[in-house]
Formats: structure tokens, sequence, C-alpha cells
């Protein structure tokens, strides 16, 4: 999920990224920046691979991300189990404190498909570069059994009702889309299934950047 100062980050924890469009531009990195990037955990190996999959970004945008051991790190990725997948959105992890990490990566459930693993970190990416999720976008008219889903979510995740509002029933600002048209394939999008809709409506697995991903990446940050 994605993480702001006004959520308790340690504790709020799990998104299976189940897991375009929406992005917080108060939070946007200038153009052309060099996002330095610290593991806090994890073998090189491993880091290199996420790493790896974070650039993915990079070929759309205007940015580059930078592998830091240093005081310097703009983002700050703890590798591990227990933690879930969850990231700060955009520059807001420059308010956070250098010794705490900006992003976790629970590498238990990543171990299973290298598809999963890239999407779940180009997810998390995405928040971190300053977008927001797609199926939280004003325009999806998306039809939430919200009953199901507070049972469900209780169940799996451990979420309390204002967690599931959150990160799953929360709609953003119109201005937020930025002039984008609601996109389901978008990785940035929480796979639905149809008994969590009043309608049947389901979004599949998406285990890639979609095309509205990489348009709106461009504008974003123009190259």
């Amino acid at each position: 999920p994605e993480r702001t100062p006004t959520f308790d980050f340690h504790k709020n924890t799990y998104d299976s990224t189940k897991g375009r469009g929406g992005a917080d531009n108060y939070y946007l990195w200038d153009v052309g920046t060099t996002i330095k990037v610290k593991f806090l955990s994890g073998a090189p190996a491993l880091q290199a691979k996420v790493l790896q999959a974070a650039k993915v970004w990079a070929y759309y945008a205007h940015l580059k991300f930078e592998q830091t051991y240093g005081d310097d790190a703009d983002i700050r990725v703890k590798l591990g189990t227990g933690s879930g997948h969850n990231s700060y959105i955009g520059t807001v992890c420059r308010f956070i404190d250098k010794s705490e990490e900006t992003m976790n990566l629970d590498t238990v459930d990543m171990k299973y498909s290298t598809k999963f693993f890239s999407a779940v970190v180009q997810h998390e990416f995405g928040h971190a570069i300053g977008l927001l999720h797609e199926h939280s976008s004003p325009v999806s008219g998306i039809k939430w059994n919200k009953d199901r889903l507070y049972k469900l979510y209780k169940i799996q995740q451990g979420w309390d009702k204002d967690q599931v509002d959150y990160q799953v029933f929360r709609v953003f600002n119109q201005s937020y889309t930025n002039g984008t048209k609601y996109d389901n394939k978008s990785i940035m999008h929480y796979p639905i299934d149809s008994t969590e809709t009043l309608d049947g409506y389901w979004v599949d697995w998406n285990y890639y950047l979609s095309k509205g991903d990489k348009e709106i990446i461009g504008a974003l940050y123009p190259k």
C-alpha cells in the first residue's frame, strides 16, 4: 500500500499487491533526479534484483535509481519478513528519520514467481515516485462490496475498518488523475475478485507496467 505520515507506517503492514493514473503532484521528484536507494537488509544479490526491477520505471521517466550505502539515501528499503509491502509516496520519504525505512518489501511471498517479484517491486517503487492506487481513481466507478471486504481484510491482513477505508475504498480528488482515464491494467491497481464488488466487476493480477503507466509517468517526468 501507499504510506503517508498520517499513518503509523510500522504498524500498518501488508499489501499483497493482489497485489497510472493517479499521482500526488505535491510529492513528485524534480525531473531528472537521481534517486538514491539504500537497502537496510537483504543479501547483495537480492538487493540487485530489486533495483533492477525498479529501474523499469526509468525507461519511461526522466529519473534514475542509484544504489547508495551512506546517509545520503532518499529511499531506504527493508527486505525481510513480516512487514508486508509498503512505501511512502514520492518525496514524503524526505520527512522520515534517516534511521528508518521508507519502503518495506516482504521476501516471503516474493520468492514464488519472478513476475510477481517484479510486480511487487514496481508497484511499491511506483508509490515511491509519486503514484497512487489506481482503484482509488474518482472515475473508476467501482461498486465495492464493503461488508465483505471489511471482514476479508480483517482476516487476511489484520486491517481494521479505517485501514481498509484508506487503502481500498478511499477515492482521491479529481485533480490527482492528471487528466488521465481509469486504467484497470495499471501496475498500481489491486486485483479485484468478482465477489468483492456488488455488480461482479473484477480485475485480474497486473504483472507489468501498462500503456497508461508508461504514459502518465512519462508525462510527469518528461525526458
